[in-house]
């Protein structure tokens, strides 16, 4: 079996998974060993190695989950694995995914078949993955081939990334009930943010304290060695929070930062080599770049599930404004007739206007109509006072949700913008399978900001108390009319 270099933006390791690539004979046998681990062989020492590095995570996350979730999967029909929350008329039981021509093969130990989806979903590259009896989880790329287990792996359960998706069969058809749990942010997606918190903000609900979703800020790189850079990713000289990262250059490879991304870039005043754009700030440029988006390592990186979901987002970033300027037409464009001509499937289902001391500010609730999901949509700075208000002269940083350095003036919005705003989205909310936010500019600081609270647990806080909703059962919401235009 031919075996593929490792891709350099793989991880070694993460806090609750093994990855096994420790040298390419020795993942040869480690692939033989997962087709058929009780098949005898003759297998060389570092393979044993390796197998076993990966046997001893996966142990700790087995004895630390009770070794319960697994149970059953063995010998079950398939339709038990709706409580997986997936669309089970998607899955193959039996059949596993694989290539030699991958740049790589990443093996780790996750909790259930939908647990092995969401890191599918979550890897740049990926497009199949298999989950293993014994818990091991394989992602493969677009260039996989399904095939046979043997008799003792017959329980093997793998799809595609798309086909696989969750959506609403496993949210109406299987009956999803109200977990009467809090609400967590599933993921962030943000475009030229504002930096929001010195240290960087975790998202305490993962175990390697990592958000899921996309940072994306615009660079160009220019003939005189110097870099110019979107003015709202590097100006005010906080870090980012904790994402994967993404730089983007026009016509050129884009930099790609997995895991938890580069929270500290751009660099920010004290780099000479970088200049401040406020051209780039546009996001006409993060439209343009994405539809030429090279990533070295993921062929057709524009199509790849997690750049695609970022350059759908975006739309609803930049209409967080209420109404925009078309490029071409100089036509005005408001935020419904935005969601309508550039997202069908998803409709735009509550919004409030909240009265602050420097703006009117906008928070929009946009739903899946097929997968339940939703996204949280902040607005982001669009006057003067707010951004002198909330921006330029409230640089001190205290505690906000018990995190220490976030932004004062990023979380003296998010507290009134909560409080007054909150308990008119929380109904709605509580109908979402899932809820992913997003902004542009200062609304990409308040997500972020917003999920690290969400996401912290400390129910004891009050800012948040004024945030949190409970999750109830699933729902289609009826799509509503966008409020009037409040500048």
């Amino acid at each position: 079996m031919a075996v593929p270099p490792r891709s350099p933006m793989a991880p070694l390791r993460e806090d609750s998974m093994a990855q096994v690539d420790s040298d390419p004979d020795a993942r040869d046998d480690v692939m033989l060993l997962l087709e058929d681990p009780q098949q005898p062989r003759r297998v060389k020492p570092l393979a044993i190695a390796a197998v076993a590095l990966a046997g001893l995570f996966g142990t700790l996350v087995w004895v630390g989950r009770g070794g319960s979730d697994l149970a059953p999967l063995r010998g079950a029909p398939l339709e038990t694995l709706a409580k997986y929350d997936i669309d089970v008329e998607c899955l193959e039981m039996g059949e596993y995914y694989f290539s030699d021509d991958i740049p790589n093969v990443l093996r780790t130990v996750q909790a259930s078949p939908a647990n092995c989806l969401d890191h599918c979903r979550q890897t740049a590259g990926c497009a199949y993955f298999s989950f293993w009896p014994d818990g091991g989880c394989i992602l493969q790329g677009d260039k996989a081939t399904q095939h046979n287990a043997s008799s003792s792996n017959s329980n093997v359960i793998s799809g595609h990334i798309g086909c696989a998706s969750p959506g609403s069969h496993a949210a109406s058809a299987w009956g999803v009930e109200a977990s009467g749990e809090p609400g967590t942010v599933y993921a962030i997606y943000t475009y030229g943010a504002y930096g929001s918190s010195t240290p960087p903000l975790p998202d305490l609900s993962s175990p390697t304290q990592d958000f899921r979703g996309l940072r994306t800020y615009t660079e160009t790189r220019t003939d005189v060695d110097t870099t110019s850079t979107d003015v709202g990713a590097m100006f005010n000289g906080l870090a980012h929070p904790r994402v994967p990262t993404l730089a983007l250059y026009w016509k050129g490879l884009s930099d790609y930062w997995p895991g938890a991304g580069k929270p500290e870039l751009p660099m920010h005043m004290d780099d000479l080599n970088r200049v401040i754009d406020f051209g780039m700030h546009d996001m006409k440029n993060y439209f343009d770049r994405f539809g030429t988006l090279q990533v070295a390592n993921i062929p057709h990186a524009s199509q790849d599930p997690i750049f695609k979901e970022a350059y759908d987002t975006a739309w609803l970033a930049w209409g967080a404004y209420e109404k925009q300027k078309l490029w071409v037409s100089n036509k005005y464009i408001t935020t419904e007739e935005i969601i309508d001509r550039h997202l069908p499937g998803k409709r735009l289902v509550a919004q409030t206007q909240e009265k602050t001391l420097d703006a009117v500010d906008n928070m929009f609730l946009v739903q899946d109509e097929k997968t339940l999901d939703c996204v949280f949509v902040f607005e982001g700075t669009h006057t003067i006072n707010e951004f002198f208000g909330s921006i330029g002269i409230s640089m001190a940083k205290p505690h906000y949700c018990g995190f220490e350095g976030a932004h004062k003036g990023y979380g003296g919005k998010l507290s009134w913008l909560m409080k007054y705003g909150m308990p008119k989205l929380r109904p709605s909310l509580a109908k979402c399978r899932r809820v992913t936010c997003t902004g542009h500019a200062l609304g990409g600081a308040l997500c972020d900001i917003f999920a690290a609270c969400a996401n912290s647990g400390r129910t004891d806080n009050d800012q948040y108390k004024d945030q949190m909703w409970t999750k109830g059962t699933p729902e289609l919401m009826p799509k509503m009319k966008q409020l009037r235009i409040s500048s």
